[in-house]
């Protein structure tokens, strides 16, 4: 059993920054806490409430407690911060700097309440976090065809949105849907400005996916069930690869028939730690012997 581990995988800077500052953040006199879960990861998680810190949905869970609230690397909304200042909660920023940049770009755009397309997915919680430092109305687009139905509401009778407009994406997403997206919208948005926001780790991270995945007969894509970018490497192996397996664990390769796979290739998602990277080795090097 030959075995191959995509050349970009597992944590990011933006993971491992917000992972750092969260165990920084636990040793404040009070403790400290996160909104939300850090990243999509249940073992992280885990590890995390083994050190004492919790999560929380609503800030007032903690009002008057003196913790100290750990911001997610997704980021929040502006009005997150406000109401975090107006409870005296402390903060800790551990929003990924790629889409704090995000942040700056859209609430610098629509402070005279100019719109804003995200391409993305509305609930995603880092989506959520760039609307809320929008000004003006905003439009969230996941493919062409979400795109066409805005224009059926949107785009006036000569064919033309004559409204500045600036679109950005998701960190996340595929680089086909951003460009799909763009081209489209391009010919009809007569002010439109444009910013690929795209994390570079996540193009490197997509593109060592499918040049990996088109090479073996086995591939392994690791990460939490809700991790959106994990998400988008299985769908990228799954078109390469049909024995293609979305695993969070190494428990989970015992559901999985590997004895008559030569070749395995293992990408991982941004929010995937090295340790559970080195389970799912160890335990593949066992299936391997027996």
């Amino acid at each position: 059993m030959n075995i191959r581990i995509a050349s970009a995988s597992g944590f990011c800077f933006g993971v491992k920054r917000a992972l750092e500052l969260t165990l920084d953040a636990r040793k404040a006199p009070a403790g400290a806490v996160t909104y939300g879960e850090l990243i999509h990861n249940r073992d992280v998680v885990r590890k995390l409430e083994q050190e004492g810190v919790s999560v929380i949905e609503d800030l007032k869970e903690v009002q008057g407690t003196g913790k100290t609230v750990v911001i997610r690397s997704h980021g929040v909304p502006k009005s997150f911060h406000d109401e975090a200042a107006s409870l005296g909660i402390p903060l800790v920023d551990g929003t990924c700097p790629f889409v704090k940049k995000i942040h700056r770009l859209v609430d610098g755009f629509s402070q005279d309440g100019s719109a804003v397309m995200i391409v993305g997915t509305a609930t995603h919680p880092e989506v959520v976090g760039i609307a809320g430092w929008c000004h003006g109305p905003v439009f969230v687009v996941d493919s062409l065809e979400a795109l066409v139905a805005w224009e059926s509401q949107n785009i006036s009778a000569d064919g033309h949105f004559s409204h500045p407009l600036m679109l950005v994406a998701q960190t996340t997403i595929r680089l086909s849907l951003w460009d799909s997206v763009y081209a489209h919208l391009s010919e009809r948005a007569m002010h439109l400005v444009a910013h690929n926001t795209i994390c570079k780790a996540t193009s490197e991270r997509q593109a060592s996916a499918e040049t990996l995945s088109s090479e073996v007969d086995c591939m392994l894509v690791v990460g939490g069930p809700h991790s959106s970018n994990t998400k988008k490497l299985y769908e990228i192996c799954k078109k390469n690869c049909e024995n293609t397996y979305f695993i969070e664990s190494a428990a989970d390769l015992q559901m999985i028939n590997l004895l008559n796979c030569d070749n395995i290739g293992i990408t991982a998602g941004a929010s995937t730690p090295d340790w559970v990277m080195d389970d799912i080795l160890n335990q593949l090097k066992k299936i391997s012997n027996s």
